[in-house]
């Protein structure tokens, strides 16, 4: 059996996905309290790239309300 996943690996994929990834390792490193080598094995074993073009923008989702809002 392996050893429990450190919960800062989730945290630190979800900072990311809240700055849009604009935030850089060595500061995700230094909130999460682990080596900048640490967060580019999760960054990218985890492949947050993918899972940052999967998140939905809120950009998008206004630009959708007004679309639909108009066409009303």
């Amino acid at each position: 059996m392996g050893r429990p996943r450190n919960p800062e690996r989730d945290k630190s994929l979800q900072r990311y996905l809240d700055a849009d990834g604009k935030i850089g390792t060595a500061e995700l490193a230094k909130l999460a309290g682990v080596p900048e080598s640490r967060i580019r094995k999760w960054k990218s074993e985890d492949s947050w790239e993918e899972a940052l073009k999967k998140k939905p923008r809120k950009e998008l989702y206004k630009l959708y309300e007004d679309v639909s809002r108009e066409a009303s």
